[in-house]
C-alpha cells in the first residue's frame, strides 16, 4: 500500500471532518456542548446561591466563586483543584496508561502508531491477542473516533483510518469487556459513581433499527432532561456492534427484544448513565 496515498486520504478526510463539524455548529447558532455547558453551570450558581457564595460568570462558560477572601475559578469539569500539567495528562490516553502502569495498576496491553505506519499496525495487529479498542490519542473526547471489539483485519483498517481523522497518532489497545463504572473522587472522598451503559433499542416487531434509531433521536432531542441524553450516532462503532449480532440497519428486531448499537459506553455516543454511588460505597 502507498503510505503517500493513505495520508493524503486521511488528511482529506480529517479537514472534510473539521469543517463538517464547524459548519453544522453554525447553522445550529450554539453548539451543543455549549448548552450542556450552561446547564451544568446553573446548576453550579443554584447550589452556590444556597451557600451564601457569590458567583461572576465571566462568559465563555468561566464562573468565579467568591467567599470572603476566598476566590476559585470553574469551567466544565476543569478547577484549580488540578494543574494545567494534569489537564494535559489526562488528554493523552496513553501517556495515561503507562503512568498507571509504572505505578503498579493493571492496564490493557497496547501501543500507539502514527497514522502513516499502516504496515507496523498491520503486523501487530495480527499478533495481538484480540478483541481490540483503536482510538485516536488525544484530542478527543465524546468517543469521537473510538471503536471497540475489532476481531478482523478490515474492521481494524476502518478503525484505524476513522481513528486518523482526529489525531496523527492512533491508540491500538486489547478491549476489555465488561461494567464500566466512573468514580468522582476529591481529597480521596468518594462524591458519587455511575454505571456507564452503551447505547440501546427496545425492538417493536415493526420497525428497522435504523428507524428506531430516528425516532429514538427525535425524543431525546425534545426531552428536557437532565444531564441530557445524547443522539445515537451512526457509525463504524455501530455498523460493527450490529454486525457481530448478525445485525444491519435494515434488521426489524422482535418485540420487546434489547438490542445494543454501540460497544463503546460513552454517552456523547448515545450512552446511559445509572447512579451507583450507594451500590459502589453505602
Amino acid at each position: 500500500m502507498d503510505h503517500r496515498w493513505v495520508l493524503w486520504w486521511i488528511t482529506g478526510k480529517y479537514l472534510w471532518s473539521r469543517m463538517g463539524h464547524f459548519l453544522r455548529s453554525r447553522l445550529r447558532g450554539t453548539d451543543e456542548f455549549e448548552q450542556e455547558l450552561a446547564k451544568e453551570n446553573l446548576i453550579l450558581r443554584e447550589a452556590a446561591r444556597k451557600l451564601g457564595i457569590e458567583v461572576i460568570d465571566h462568559g465563555g462558560g468561566m464562573l468565579e466563586f467568591r467567599c470572603g477572601e476566598r476566590r476559585s475559578f470553574i469551567k466544565g469539569n476543569a478547577t484549580e483543584l488540578e494543574s494545567a500539567v494534569a489537564h494535559r495528562i489526562a488528554g493523552d490516553k496513553f501517556l495515561v496508561s503507562r503512568i498507571l502502569a509504572e505505578n503498579g495498576l493493571p492496564v490493557p496491553a497496547g501501543t500507539c502508531f502514527t497514522v502513516d505506519e499502516v504496515e507496523r499496525a498491520r503486523e501487530y495487529f495480527h499478533h495481538a491477542e484480540k478483541p481490540l479498542v483503536v482510538k485516536p490519542r488525544r484530542g478527543t473526547s465524546g468517543g469521537l473516533g473510538v471503536t471497540a471489539g475489532i476481531e478482523s483485519w478490515r474492521d481494524f483498517r476502518r478503525a484505524f483510518f476513522e481513528a486518523g481523522m482526529y489525531d496523527r497518532y492512533v491508540l491500538v489497545e486489547r478491549f476489555v469487556s465488561g461494567e464500566h463504572i466512573r468514580l468522582l473522587m476529591i481529597k480521596d472522598q468518594l462524591l458519587s459513581a455511575v454505571r456507564r451503559v452503551p447505547a440501546f433499542l427496545i425492538g417493536d416487531g415493526r420497525r428497522s433499527i435504523r428507524r428506531l434509531i430516528q425516532e429514538t433521536n427525535r425524543r431525546r432531542a425534545a426531552s428536557q432532561q437532565f444531564p441530557r441524553l445524547w443522539p445515537i450516532r451512526i457509525n463504524n462503532d455501530l455498523k460493527l456492534t450490529l454486525r457481530r449480532q448478525s445485525l444491519t440497519l435494515r434488521s426489524v428486531p422482535p418485540a420487546g427484544q434489547k438490542v445494543y448499537v454501540k460497544t463503546i459506553c460513552n454517552g456523547h455516543q448515545g450512552g446511559i448513565v445509572e447512579e451507583v454511588t450507594r451500590i459502589i460505597h453505602p
